[in-house]
């Protein structure tokens, strides 16, 4: 059996061609979604292991765990402010995951940033190992990854307006 071969003119070539060449090219659009998910997984990423770190610490203070009470009341605390250091972390680690409550979450970032600061400082003062000291400063680090990828449904809105132009009567009313 003989196969025929139609013979092809340069014009279907091109086409030919910069349809291949079309279809190779990186779409903006797919780009900046492939993009903006690779935000999302490490926004993600990092909340979630602050929440954890944070949330499971608070949880052992909540419960006097001994090592936990040793550790801290060798820093100097006292038991009672250890429990209620962790509510705090349980209910910050809470606030950190749940949907919106975008000024919670702000004060959150706050206060496990005080936690973390202050951990880092207290190990330091009192002779603490180095990772005692380094630990809290790499959380320091995940968290504010966490907080500078945060989606736009999780930040507050921004507030600032726009000054409109002082006219020249406003000004001499003001005496400027």
């Amino acid at each position: 059996m003989k196969i025929q071969t139609m013979p092809i003119h340069v014009d279907d070539q091109a086409k030919a061609l910069r349809l291949c060449s079309d279809r190779m090219k990186v779409d903006p659009i797919r780009k900046g979604a492939s993009e903006m998910k690779g935000k999302m997984i490490a926004y993600w990423l990092c909340t979630v292991l602050i929440a954890l770190c944070i949330g499971s610490g608070g949880a052992a203070q909540l419960l006097r765990v001994p090592q936990t009470v040793e550790g801290m009341t060798a820093l100097g605390y006292p038991v009672h402010f250890i429990v209620l250091l962790g509510v705090w972390k349980v209910l910050g680690a809470l606030t950190l995951l749940a949907p919106n409550l975008r000024l919670a979450k702000e004060w959150a970032y706050a206060g496990i940033f005080i936690d973390l600061s202050g951990a880092a400082v207290a190990s330091a003062a009192n002779a603490g190992g180095a990772f005692h000291v380094m630990a809290p400063i790499v959380l320091i680090g995940i968290l504010a990854a966490s907080w500078a990828l945060r989606p736009e449904s999780r930040r507050l809105p921004d507030t600032r307006t726009k000054a409109a132009p002082a006219s020249e009567a406003s000004l001499l009313r003001a005496g400027v």
